[in-house]
């Protein structure tokens, strides 16, 4: 699903749709965006318990990880056509989410859900599941 807008309470719809399949994070962090740094942004977290986190204005640098997938996915749309994007997205976002991080050597999703999600190459090459 996309957002069609971005106001405080699509935001606010968006998270409370993503919190009831993977239930509610510590931290929230975001830039100082209007729609993050709205009262009514505000008092959504507060009323759920959460830490909300804003990075320092003018540095989005200081969100790392999310930086180099936004300029690495900006990058590979850029050579795309403009048709059949949110396919495209998800597969860029699939690819992501089963890359096991340099750091941590664990995938996004292993790290989010306690397991590495099944490839077509766990399908093709079965002794190289990812199980």
């Amino acid at each position: 699903d996309h957002m069609k807008s971005t106001t405080s309470e699509a935001t606010i719809a968006a998270l409370r749709k993503l919190f009831a399949t993977h239930g509610l994070p510590d931290t929230l962090v975001s830039d100082n965006g209007p729609q993050f740094v709205s009262r009514t942004f505000e008092l959504f977290l507060a009323e759920l318990g959460i830490r909300h986190a804003l990075l320092a204005p003018a540095h989005p640098a200081t969100n790392g990880q999310a930086e180099i997938m936004v300029k690495l996915t900006k990058g590979i749309l850029k050579k795309l056509e403009p048709e059949g994007w949110q396919e495209k997205i998800d597969k860029i976002l699939f690819t992501q989410h089963v890359t096991p991080n340099t750091t941590t050597h664990r995938c996004p999703a292993e790290l989010l859900m306690g397991r590495k999600l099944r490839t077509v190459l766990d399908r093709v090459h079965p002794s190289y599941s990812s199980e």
